[in-house]
């Protein structure tokens, strides 16, 4: 119930089920990651967790195999993305981008697949990296360049 909303809430975060985390862009500017993942560590206790709320506790016991099947995924699930979650915080952002193609002199063919225009600039940032440190660039800019890409080397 409410009385234990804030016993529920810290359970939540420590299994990892609800990442703590920032997000400030005006960071990059000082040279420091944007995302700051506030809890970086989980104590594996999802199972704990689940058997406190009612829609699982639920399932536990009308379908105990789906259930054991959906926790072994989500575990799977929490730990893949609080790697990823890791991983993102300790990327510098632009930095990152300058450290992945330092010392490459080769030629580099940039595509990429953009809805919101993020992996665009992503990937003219890349080029641009690219050109200053002596790569040449060849851009994909149609569908038909992507299907021909078993044929470009080395890919």
């Amino acid at each position: 119930g409410l009385s234990n909303m804030g016993n529920d809430m810290k359970a939540a975060v420590e299994c990892g089920y609800w990442p703590l985390y920032r997000y400030d862009p005006n960071r990059v500017k000082l040279g420091e990651p944007p995302f700051q993942l506030d809890y970086k560590t989980t104590n594996g206790k999802v199972l704990d967790f689940l058997r406190n709320q009612n829609r699982y506790s639920q399932l536990e016991r009308s379908n105990p195999e789906d259930a054991k099947r959906l926790t072994a995924d989500l575990d799977a699930h929490l730990a893949d993305r609080m790697e990823m979650m890791k991983r993102r915080a300790a990327d510098a952002g632009p930095t990152a981008v300058k450290e992945l193609i330092d010392g490459l002199k080769t030629e580099l063919l940039v595509v990429y697949g953009s809805e919101t225009g993020t992996a665009e600039a992503v990937a003219r940032r890349f080029a641009k990296y690219a050109k200053q440190r002596g790569c040449s660039i060849r851009a994909c800019t149609e569908m038909n360049d992507v299907c021909d890409l078993p044929s470009q080397s080395p890919v």
